[in-house]
């Protein structure tokens, strides 16, 4: 009876894990990342320019065909820059909240693992520091990675993709990056 048991949920949670990015399936998660860079100039020995940026992009989305989601993604950063230049160092913190769609294709390449493709578009305002006005922005990113199921609701997310920012003010500023992140994601069957 026991044997029996597990046999029969091991098995429910093979074909449940196969279904979870199936047509009229939901999708609830988000994602975390952290980027680090220094950049000096050859012949200036006192001067370093230290950014530290930190990411919070939840999200929901639904599978209008198999495999295909699209939705609806938050993001939150903060990014806090450095520079020193002797005597002193300077230091300020700025913060961006954008929303907007995405789409995500899966790939099925193992059991529990599929990779995915990711693209997204984001529109919101940019606080460059604490006495500053904020600004708008429009955000554009392009990740990809392995989503790995845990069991048949959970997914394990490692991303690197790229992001290009643009704030709009009196001038316009462009910023492009790569980045890595880590995430989970809920996979909701639909009711058939």
């Amino acid at each position: 009876m026991k044997k029996t048991s597990v046999l029969s949920i091991l098995i429910l949670s093979i074909f449940t894990v196969k279904a979870q990015t199936e047509k009229n399936s939901w999708l609830a998660g988000g994602n975390i990342g952290f980027t680090s860079s220094t950049q000096k100039f050859s012949g200036v020995s006192d001067y370093s320019f230290k950014t530290s940026e930190f990411q919070i992009n939840p999200g929901f989305g639904y599978f209008v065909i198999n495999n295909l989601a699209v939705g609806v993604n938050v993001s939150f950063v903060s990014t806090h820059t450095s520079e020193t230049n002797m005597p002193g160092t300077e230091s300020n913190t700025s913060t961006t909240f954008a929303t907007g769609p995405f789409l995500r294709y899966y790939f099925n390449v193992a059991e529990k693992t599929k990779i995915f493709i990711h693209g997204g578009a984001n529109w919101g305002s940019y606080k460059p520091g604490s006495e500053d006005p904020s600004l708008s922005i429009s955000m554009y990113e392009v990740k990809a990675g392995p989503a790995i199921f845990l069991n048949p609701h959970v997914a394990l997310e490692f991303t690197v993709g790229y992001q290009t920012s643009s704030y709009k003010s009196d001038e316009k500023s462009t910023t492009n990056g790569f980045d890595i992140g880590v995430g989970f994601q809920i996979h909701l069957g639909s009711k058939k």
